[in-house]
């Protein structure tokens, strides 16, 4: 019997292994709407080693971005100038159900996260009063 001087962890002959811009492309992506640049930057900072993270700071961006390409899991603040974040979840969810939207909000009323969850949030988190304290999202683990 003959060993392949290859290695035990080698690619079966023929296979191809992945460049990094393959996988990269092959990262989940996530999409973090909200009008607080600090907010984004630890929120992209926190989740850069697992997901691609776009950010928008409006909901006309944050629609751009999702045409561009449907991210796999969406942050999105409630309280932004302009189109507000019930009413970008309202159209996310019309067009993109299957795409999972957790609102990050400092409003942390029970009715408020009744409501964002009732028209289709997957989750409803408050926002930490310190940026910095960033979770996991959907599907880490």
């Amino acid at each position: 019997m003959t060993v392949n001087g290859s290695g035990a962890n080698a690619a079966p002959s023929g296979a191809k292994r992945l460049s990094s811009a393959d996988a990269a492309r092959m990262r989940k992506r996530m999409l973090v709407v909200d009008d607080e640049v600090r907010v984004l930057d630890v929120v992209r900072e926190h989740f850069a080693d697992r997901y691609e993270v776009d950010i928008a700071m409006s909901a006309t961006d944050a629609v751009h971005i999702f045409e561009q390409g449907r991210p796999d899991v969406v942050f999105l603040d409630l309280q932004m100038p302009g189109v507000d974040g019930l009413a970008l979840l309202t159209f996310l969810r019309r067009v993109h159900p299957e795409v999972p939207i957790i609102i990050v909000s400092a409003n942390t009323s029970h009715r408020v996260a009744h409501d964002c969850v009732k028209v289709g949030a997957f989750g409803y988190v408050p926002k930490p009063r310190r940026a910095g304290a960033a979770g996991s999202a959907p599907g880490d683990g």
